[in-house]
This record gives C-alpha cells, structure tokens and sequence, in this order.
C-alpha cells in the first residue's frame, strides 16, 4: 500500500519538459505524416506538416487564451 501523502504537499510541472516532449512527439508525427503519400516531399510540404503537428501537439498540453488587442498593449 502506498504511504499517504503530506497534507501540504507541493508539486511542481516541469514545463519545459512537457514542451519539450510535445514539440519531440509532433516532429516525429509530422515527418512521418508528410511522408504518407510520397517519399520524397518538398522540403516546404515536410515543414508545414510538422509544424501543424507540432502545434497539434502543444495544443494537448497548453492552453492558449485568446486576449483583445487592448489587453496586450497594457
């Protein structure tokens, strides 16, 4: 049986990492994907296609709040 716990008991997300392992999973999709139906895709085919899985990827893992011009700037 596992020991319970502390009550206060801090975690912490290493962001980085878990960027880093979106970004490495969305590479590796998106080359994978850009060589579905060719062997050799344009070098411009193969860096739409990893970029959108890359995105994809972040996507799982973050989230991205939209914000008004206004909010931006101060």
């Amino acid at each position: 049986m596992a020991a319970a716990l502390p009550i206060h008991t801090t975690v912490r997300i290493n962001a980085y990492e878990v960027v880093r392992r979106a970004v490495e999973a969305g590479a590796a999709y998106g080359w994978h994907r850009a060589h579905k139906h060719t062997d050799q895709p344009t070098p411009e085919a193969a860096a739409e296609a990893i970029a959108d899985a890359v995105m994809g990827e972040l996507c799982e893992v973050l989230c991205f709040d939209a914000v008004e011009p206004a909010e931006r700037e101060g």
